[in-house]
């Protein structure tokens, strides 16, 4: 038996026990990871924007597709992806258990160095979730049930929202603001495009190209990242294991045979620091390490990506971080576009060093 998380709002909840309590949904995007899924496995049901417990769904069979708009079971979205479930546990979301009473009780969300990022835990689903931790949520569901505490239930879970799945995770927008939707809606495709364009890049120079596993689904313009050409699916590097495991994260490698001829983070929302902190984990873990590091960012992020590299934290390194990170806005990739394939092949690295990127050593801030 296997946990893993699954969000609702307040809204979707009461229209999942409205059709019967015995499908849970996902978007299409979550396809490859609800097939892992599999009949006795544990869903446990979290409220967004109430932090509480919920439910345990007891999953009844394999994973399917329902595309047909007839079978909606939720009015924000179709969540064609299906888990035919039951109900074994059950609350209502006033006497729901806080996530916030049993931060310290939980790997995931205790596992995060700043306590007040422990949201960051729950970005998507599903997730899966460790067996200790299900454990942890189980009993409380249980506790709560056998001596239950009602509470209010935060107005701002009770307001009507919609749920935009971004490439960050799940991001809930009030309903009446169609502004914020369509943001939250057209960053996670900038991010998307963005690494497409690297990807076209780098194989038309000749390199390899290596996308997250969690990314090569994505799609743009009718293309899965994973299927563009010359991506690979596997490193093959002398780096350590806790290396391996940030290099096979960021958002885009050009590799050269076996070694990486460059790395490129795409970072667009307000907090920048995700790309650089991988890097810097990167460069820490390997010192030695001859990688051409580049964050690329919206055009109006420029300042702000130059303030944060040249932090004194980063620029008391061996190598101080701004010597070795350029940085490319996302109005420079997209005039490549126009350049396209055929103009691509006759490029050399130095162009994307030279050219296409900026320095961001702090005489030039």
């Amino acid at each position: 038996m296997t946990y893993w998380l699954n969000l609702f709002t307040v809204e979707t909840w009461h229209e999942f026990k409205d059709a019967g309590g015995t499908v849970s949904g996902f978007s299409a995007r979550r396809w490859n990871t609800a097939q892992r899924i599999q009949p006795g496995d544990r869903l446990l049901c979290y409220l967004v924007r109430a932090y509480r417990w919920i439910a345990v769904l007891k999953v009844t069979g394999p994973a399917y597709l329902d595309e047909d708009e007839s079978g909606r079971i939720w009015t924000q979205g179709l969540y064609p992806v299906r888990i035919p479930v039951e109900i074994e546990l059950e609350l209502s979301p006033e006497t729901g258990v806080p996530v916030t009473e049993m931060l310290e009780e939980l790997q995931a969300t205790r596992s995060f160095e700043r306590r007040d990022r422990w949201g960051m835990a729950f970005r998507g689903s599903p997730a899966r979730w460790t067996d200790t931790d299900g454990e942890v949520v189980v009993r409380a569901i249980e506790d709560a049930i056998a001596n239950p505490i009602t509470r209010e239930v935060p107005k701002a879970a009770l307001s009507s929202v919609t749920v935009v799945e971004t490439d960050d995770g799940v991001v809930t927008v009030p309903k009446d603001d169609e502004d914020a939707a369509e943001v939250a809606a057209e960053t996670g495709t900038e991010h998307t495009h963005m690494q497409y364009l690297l990807a076209r890049m780098g194989a038309s120079m000749g390199y390899d190209v290596f996308i997250p596993a969690s990314d090569r689904g994505r799609v743009w313009r009718g293309r899965e990242l994973g299927s563009l050409p010359s991506t690979v699916e596997h490193l093959r590097l002398p780096l350590v294991k806790q290396a391996m495991r940030i290099i096979q994260n960021i958002d885009v490698l050009w590799l050269d045979r076996d070694a990486v001829q460059a790395a490129f983070e795409v970072e667009r929302t307000t907090s920048i620091y995700s790309g650089i902190l991988r890097m810097t984990d990167l460069l820490a873990l390997q010192p030695n390490l001859d990688i051409s590091c580049f964050l690329v960012a919206p055009d109006d992020r420029r300042d702000r990506v130059k303030e944060q590299v040249n932090r004194a934290t980063f620029a008391r390194m061996r190598r101080p971080l701004s010597s070795i990170c350029r940085y490319i806005p996302f109005s420079a990739l997209e005039d490549e576009e126009q350049r396209g394939d055929k103009g691509w092949r006759h490029l050399r690295f130095s162009y994307i060093t030279d050219e296409l990127a900026e320095s961001l050593e702090p005489d030039e801030l």
